[in-house]
């Protein structure tokens, strides 16, 4: 997942407001379920 190929699709995928949001409550349940 963090190979160096991947970081431009990596910041491509996190740069989408929508996925970033979908990101953030993910890690909002998670911490929660912790």
């Amino acid at each position: 997942m963090l190979n160096p190929k991947s970081n431009s699709y990596s910041f491509n995928f996190f740069n989408r407001p929508q996925i970033q949001l979908v990101w953030i409550f993910e890690l909002y349940i998670s911490a929660i379920l912790t």
